[in-house]
Order: C-alpha cells, then structure tokens, then sequence
C-alpha cells in the first residue's frame, strides 16, 4: 500500500505545469529540481504583441508541479506575487486545479488578482475615469505591472479612442509618457 502512495505522489509531483508569463519580456530563476549540477536556469519567454496591439500569451509548459511548488515555497515573487499566493505576481497557473494545488488552495474559488491581457482589455474599455482608476488601482501595483501597462497602451490598436484624461491617469501610474504619440496623432 505504501508503494502505491509513493507512486501517486511521484506522478503529482512530476505532473507538468503550464505557466503564463504575463509580461512582455523574458523572466529567468533558478530551477531546484532539475537533476544535475544544481545549476540550471529557466527562461521562461515574455508574450508578444501583434501587429493588431494584442498580446500573445506566453505558455510554457516545462515545469513539473515539484518546481513550480519549490519556486512558492522558496518565494519566488514570480510566482508567489506580493501576497504569497499569486496575487500580482508575473506568472499565472494556466490551470486552476494545479493552481489550488501548488498554493495548497483548495478552498479558492477563483484566480488572484493578476495583470492578464483579457484585464487589460477590460480596463482600456472603461470611459469614465474615476471608474478607470480605481479599476487601474486594483490591478497594477508592481513595477513590472506598471511597465506592462505601458507597452501594452503604447501597443494598443484603438490608442487614439483612449481620452486625454484617462491617458494622464495612466502616465500618472506608470510613469511613462505618450506626447509623442500624441503628437503624432494631432498631425494626421
């Protein structure tokens, strides 16, 4: 019996576990589990923008659910986000299930608060600013959200349809600017 929940607990922990990068560059760390010399780097890619202003999301579909674990427990904030269980962090658990499992959730019911593209969607639709911010508020609080905000306005198909106002709340946040842009647009 006790060779049969080895055996379970063997194939959990080797089950792999697809990851989304949720930023638009390349998040490296170093891997625990992967047998060798104990220095293994991940790469794991940024996704990508179309031509469109949309971004391809980044799947990676290397790690076993004994990294991804090991990667929490030792706080990877990649992973772990600012609150240890995913809220804010730079990668997403493509699958829920494993999600609850990896973060020993199994009472959650949903996904924590993550910049994903479909949220950035939804964000850029809002028209009314004080609703825009306080939505922009919830959603981008690191750096690395900041900095993907960014690139994802300055990428945006429809930038031209997003107000002055709203434009000046997310400079505010990020930190960036768009004058040239702007500027660019008034010239047409």
């Amino acid at each position: 019996m006790n060779n049969v929940m080895d055996t379970m607990t063997e194939y959990r922990d080797r089950t792999r576990v697809e990851i989304e990068n949720l930023c638009p560059w390349s998040v490296g760390f170093k891997s625990y589990t992967i047998p060798g010399d104990g220095n293994h780097s991940v790469i794991v890619p940024g996704s990508e923008f179309a031509v469109d202003g949309t971004r391809k999301k980044s799947i990676y579909r290397q790690l076993t659910l004994e990294e991804v674990i090991t990667q929490i427990s030792r706080e990877n904030s990649a992973f772990c986000g600012v609150d240890g269980k995913g809220t804010h962090a730079a990668f997403r658990i493509c699958d829920f299930e494993l999600y609850k499992v990896a973060f020993d959730l199994s009472d959650a019911t949903e996904y924590p608060i993550q910049l994903t593209q479909e949220e950035i969607d939804k964000l850029l639709k809002i028209k009314e600013p004080k609703k825009f911010k306080a939505k922009m508020d919830e959603l981008v609080v690191t750096e690395s959200e900041k900095y993907t905000l960014a690139i994802a306005v300055s990428n945006y198909e429809h930038f031209e349809e997003i107000s002055f106002k709203i434009l000046q709340l997310i400079e505010k946040k990020t930190g960036r600017t768009w004058t040239e842009k702007i500027a660019g647009l008034e010239e047409k």
